[in-house]
């Protein structure tokens, strides 16, 4: 058997293009209402008169602007990953539970199963939010790249070593091919050809950002159609990088 690739990656800097992406995409967000709202009022007001291809053509502008809106709503979570920490103490498995609370519709959705082992008393100095944005980004890859064979499985690990709170989030999903394991953390990289899995390719890049923020480090390990595996470290008490 072939060993499984295994990338990590530490404390990269990054220029810094905060303020930039995060205007431009708020700046962005009035035109694509604008186009999405006229083209809702033609569909609604003269959807009867159109052929088959015309109305192909408004689905097409409509599918087209949600997709914009959604990477708009990613290039935010990326730029805000660039933001100032705001360090605060609070427990991991509150955080964790909240997380597959507010994804619970999705995850019956889906028939997932969300296991989640982590110590209830375990306390973390770290910048919540931005550990929030993270999580949330791997369990929404977890949930989205789904095999068809089998249920969704995610499990969540956290452990505490003497200065480190260690994560692990695996799946039973797709996979990613070994040689494009290389290019996962990078911004607008695709590591799914497929077009039946559509998305943003930036949630990746934004959990990179938010784990080096932070003096930790990040790596993947996946096997094509069987699992991927993300690990990520970070220092129980974050200080500011």
């Amino acid at each position: 058997m072939k060993k499984t690739e295994l990338v990590e990656y530490t404390n990269i800097d990054q220029p810094e293009t905060v303020d930039i992406v995060y205007k431009a995409a708020h700046d962005l967000k009035g035109p694509l209402r604008t186009i999405k709202s006229f083209t809702q009022l033609l569909d609604n007001s003269m959807s009867d008169r159109f052929t088959k291809d015309e109305k192909g053509l408004v689905g097409f502008i409509m599918e087209a602007t949600e997709n914009l809106e959604n990477l708009i709503v990613k290039m935010i979570d990326f730029s805000k990953a660039g933001l100032p920490l705001n360090i605060s103490e609070f427990k991991i498995d509150n955080l964790l539970q909240l997380l597959v609370l507010k994804n619970a519709k999705l995850i019956e959705e889906k028939n997932a199963t969300v296991v989640i082992l982590c110590d209830e008393t375990l306390m973390m100095h770290a910048d919540k939010n931005k550990l929030n944005i993270l999580l949330e980004n791997l369990i929404s890859n977890s949930l989205k790249f789904v095999s068809k064979s089998n249920p969704p499985e995610i499990k969540i690990k956290v452990a505490e070593d003497e200065n480190n709170v260690n994560f692990s989030v695996l799946d039973n999903g797709i996979g990613i091919d070994e040689h494009k394991l290389t290019i996962a953390f990078e911004l607008f990289e695709r590591v799914h050809t497929t077009t039946d899995y559509k998305g943003t390719r930036t949630s990746l890049a934004t959990c990179k950002r938010i784990v080096e923020m932070q003096g930790g480090s990040i790596r993947i390990q996946s096997k094509l159609g069987k699992y991927t595996e993300v690990n990520f470290t970070i220092p129980k008490r974050t200080e500011l990088y």
